[in-house]
């Protein structure tokens, strides 16, 4: 007496090869069509085989292996995660480790000049970085989780997270700069900022590039977010604009005089000319789609 059930996958496997339902019979050799082979050997479920005790059967095994580059995929976005959480333990540790010897008010601010024009107490101006780096961190990590398009960000996860990496590495060199200027080692702001802005514009560019549509990452005006090919093409454009910008910010380190120009120039012209390309883009978009109407 021969069993009638089949599992869906055996069901799947019969038609493919032609064979006979395995999971009643695993002795019987399954019947192959001419020039097709089975996927691979069975593997057995529990312990025991055959009419043997237990609940032992052979079956097919069935999921589909995982490639080489999504295992590289999923290893560089777990060592990614790894460095972020490093890195924000690391900014704790070094004001924990400075704590003791900084004076009862650290410096919190410098104007354009590069000369500090303000200050807070030792306690909250040492731990204001630190809060600031893992809310924001805190937001980051949390924003794709309610994005309705977040189906998109398997695209560029990695580089969404090496971007949040990168804001807690910038975020620890300006953390050091503070404790530093106020243990009396005076490293001119306009040394320092320049050249960490303009990498973080850099690593905006390319990030920019791989960008998919949402509603939280990347340049998102009216008119990136109402057409596929506008997004796009600005970010694209965005993505060149932003690595200038980058190259240029690193150069005011050469002209500490006037560093924030080198900063705020390149930065407010990308963003400019990224929101009028999306609405010209978006404009040639619309009347092409009218000319093909008429």
């Amino acid at each position: 007496m021969t069993s009638g059930f089949c599992c869906v996958r055996e069901k799947r496997y019969n038609r493919a090869y032609g064979g006979l339902c395995c999971t009643r019979f695993p002795h019987r050799q399954l019947a192959r069509q001419p020039g097709r082979s089975p996927p691979s050997a069975p593997i057995q479920r529990a312990a025991g085989t055959g009419h043997g005790g237990g609940r032992g059967m052979s079956i097919w095994e069935g999921r589909p292996s995982i490639s080489l580059s999504s295992r590289l995929h999923l290893t560089i976005m777990n060592l990614i995660r790894i460095a972020i959480i490093a890195g924000l333990i690391l900014t704790f540790l070094v004001s924990l480790a400075a704590y003791p010897q900084l004076p009862d008010t650290v410096v919190s601010h410098w104007n354009a000049a590069g000369v500090p024009d303000g200050s807070m107490g030792k306690l909250a101006g040492i731990g204001l970085v630190p809060v600031i780096s893992v809310a924001l961190v805190a937001l980051l990590m949390f924003l794709p989780r309610v994005d309705p398009l977040r189906k998109n960000y398997a695209a560029f996860r990695n580089w969404y997270y090496g971007f949040i990496l990168v804001f807690v590495v910038f975020m620890l060199a300006v953390q050091c700069q503070i404790i530093l200027w106020s243990l009396g080692y005076h490293i001119s702001m306009n040394l320092v900022m320049p050249v960490l802005i303009g990498l973080l514009f850099i690593y905006v560019g390319f990030f920019l590039e791989r960008v998919e549509p949402n509603w939280f990452a990347g340049i998102r005006t009216p008119w990136t977010l109402s057409s596929a090919m506008v997004w796009k093409k600005t970010h694209m454009l965005g993505g060149k604009l932003f690595k200038i910008a980058g190259i240029v910010s690193c150069a005011g380190a050469v002209f500490p005089a006037f560093a924030i120009w080198f900063i705020r120039v390149p930065a407010l012209g990308t963003a400019l000319v990224t929101v009028v390309y999306s609405w010209y883009g978006f404009q040639n978009i619309t009347r092409y789609e009218r000319k093909s109407v008429y």
